[in-house]
C-alpha cells in the first residue's frame, strides 16, 4: 500500500499550500512517480515565486533550497502550462471518484453494483457537483480513467463529497486537511471491502491504494 508524503506537521498548525500540493500530486498522478515530482516543484516554484513578490522581496528563504529548485525550474512547464497538462487527469480522476461514490451509495441503499451500473450513476454524482463539463469521456476512456485512477478514487471522491461547485478548492483549504484526510480514509476502508457484483475483485485494491501513514492515524478532524 502506498502512502501519501505528509507528516504530522503537515496536518499541525504547519500545514500550507505546498502540503496541499503534495496531494494534489498524487490525485492527478497516483502512478507515475517523475511526474507527481515535477508537478510538486512547479506548484513549490509557483509558491516562492507568489509569496516573493507579494512580500516585496523581503522574504526568507533557504539559499541552498532556491538555488537547486531555480536549477529545476529551467526544465519545468510554467505553472500556466502544468494547468493545462492537468486537466486531463482532472477529468479522468472526477470520473474514478464519481464511481466510487455511486458504488458506496449503492451499498449504502442495499443494491450491489457493477462496474457498468456505477459508471452510469457516476456520471449523476458529477451532474449533482455541477461537473458537467467534465463529462466528455467516453465509455472505454472512463473504464481506463477507472483503471489509472483507482488507487485515489476515494481521494476524488472525498472532494466531490465536500465541493461547492463554485468555491471549491482543490484539494481542499489548508484549515481543512484533517477533515478532507479523514473523510477520504473512511471511504478508502469501505471501498476496499465492498466487492462489485458477480465478481470476487473489490471496489479498491488495498495493494495499490494510497492512504494515510499509519502514524498519523487516527486523524484528529478539526
Amino acid at each position: 500500500m502506498p502512502v501519501l508524503p505528509i507528516t504530522a506537521d503537515d496536518l499541525g498548525p504547519k500545514r500550507n499550500k505546498y502540503t496541499l500540493g503534495l496531494i494534489e500530486s498524487v490525485m492527478y498522478f497516483p502512478r507515475d512517480e517523475s511526474a507527481r515530482v515535477k508537478n510538486e516543484l512547479v506548484i513549490q516554484e509557483h509558491i516562492w515565486t507568489t509569496e516573493l513578490i507579494s512580500s516585496g522581496g523581503k522574504m526568507e528563504f533557504d539559499g541552498r533550497e532556491v538555488v537547486e529548485l531555480l536549477k529545476a525550474a529551467r526544465l519545468l512547464p510554467s505553472f500556466e502550462q502544468q494547468s493545462e497538462n492537468v486537466k486531463l487527469p482532472f477529468l479522468q480522476g472526477v470520473w474514478a471518484g464519481g464511481i466510487l461514490c455511486a458504488a458506496i451509495a449503492a451499498s449504502d441503499d442495499g443494491d450491489h453494483f457493477n462496474f457498468a451500473s456505477a459508471r452510469v450513476s457516476g456520471g449523476d454524482v458529477l451532474e449533482r457537483a455541477g461537473l458537467t463539463k467534465h463529462m466528455g469521456l467516453s465509455n472505454s476512456k472512463i473504464k481506463q480513467a477507472w483503471g489509472a485512477f483507482r488507487p485515489v478514487a476515494h481521494l476524488w471522491a472525498a472532494w466531490l463529497a465536500r465541493i461547492d461547485p463554485d468555491t471549491a478548492p482543490f484539494p481542499c483549504i489548508a484549515s481543512e486537511l484533517p477533515d478532507f484526510l479523514d473523510l477520504a480514509e473512511d471511504l478508502r476502508q469501505r471501498g476496499e471491502v465492498l466487492d462489485w457484483k458477480q465478481s470476487k475483485e473489490t471496489v479498491l485494491n488495498r495493494r495499490d491504494t494510497w492512504a494515510v501513514p499509519e502514524s498519523l492515524l487516527p486523524l484528529i478532524p478539526n
